[in-house]
């Protein structure tokens, strides 16, 4: 009886971790809003992003951030490439560590069936769960161990 209740909860997990990929994978396919909240603890101050995230049929990614500052980002396999709309210049970053950008292959590519909500890139440790099926957070520290949560939103 153990065996059988045992195999039952590890066919449900199985199906659990290939459903949130799968989940995502769809999620990440809309155009999103996102707020971007920095929390840094030490200074007791917050900061807030605003923006539009799309994913095109080639793969590539464009967020756009409205506020505070006024900028897009292209992101596709090679490199990303920052437009900086209040100044009108532009920064271009090739991609030569995929490691360094394993979240944004993720977003790119698709998330792996075995994906069980943690992605973790040299120290940084992403956490990325659904709210609902509306909307999905990512927390992270940054370089500076600064909080980061990141909410996207369905506009359904």
């Amino acid at each position: 009886m153990k065996d059988k209740l045992l195999s039952l909860l590890l066919i449900f997990a199985i199906n659990c971790f290939s459903d949130t990929s799968e989940q995502l994978n769809n999620f990440f396919n809309n155009e999103l809003f996102f707020i971007q909240t920095s929390i840094n603890k030490l200074n007791n101050t917050s900061d807030e992003s605003k923006g539009t995230y799309i994913k095109n049929d080639d793969k590539s990614i464009v967020i756009e951030i409205n506020s505070p500052f006024r900028e897009k980002y292209f992101i596709n396999n090679n490199e990303i490439k920052i437009h900086d709309l209040d100044f009108n210049q532009i920064k271009k970053i090739p991609i030569n560590d995929k490691n360094e950008t394993m979240l944004i292959n993720f977003l790119s590519d698709g998330f792996p069936k075995n994906f069980n909500n943690k992605i973790a890139i040299n120290e940084k440790i992403f956490f990325i769960d659904f709210i609902n099926e509306n909307t999905v957070q990512i927390k992270f520290k940054d370089n500076m161990q600064i909080d980061n949560v990141i909410k996207f939103y369905k506009n359904d």
